[in-house]
């Protein structure tokens, strides 16, 4: 067109942030929320020793994988009082990515019952991994 200058525009790209997101990012908190899923499993079987879980504000695969390697906790009530509390806690470990929206894969030890399905756990920021980057 007469009388308009063409200007070109450059695609300036912002940087992929990975890691903690929204409020966990904000405050000082060791963790972030997530949600138990389900076994991971296929058509026949179902393996109780891995679950998927959801993180909260993870959307993306590259998201996910900043927590390789970090330790997840179930907490949950009993009803007998065990030194002091009614408190129980099994720990766990991310140990992978699970499709591309953002789901990990745990490892508990002991496995995690039924119960624990959709329910939620924390998925600690620690051990860090060096620079926010995943474990090779």
């Amino acid at each position: 067109m007469p009388g308009k200058p063409e200007v070109k525009k450059e695609g300036v790209k912002k940087p992929k942030v990975s890691g903690p997101v929204g409020k966990a990012r904000l405050t000082g908190k060791l963790y972030s929320k997530g949600v138990i899923v389900s076994y991971r499993r296929n058509r026949e079987t179902q393996k109780p020793n891995q679950v998927i879980v959801k993180i909260e504000g993870v959307r993306e695969k590259t998201g996910a994988r900043f927590y390789e390697g970090k330790k997840v906790a179930y907490v949950y009530k009993a009803s007998k009082l065990v030194n002091g509390t009614k408190n129980r806690v099994i720990w766990g470990k991310v140990i992978g990515t699970h499709g591309s929206a953002g789901g990990v894969r745990c490892k508990f030890r002991p496995n995690l019952p039924g119960q624990a399905l959709s329910r939620p756990c924390r998925v600690m920021f620690y051990p860090a991994n060096g620079a926010g980057e995943p474990r090779a």
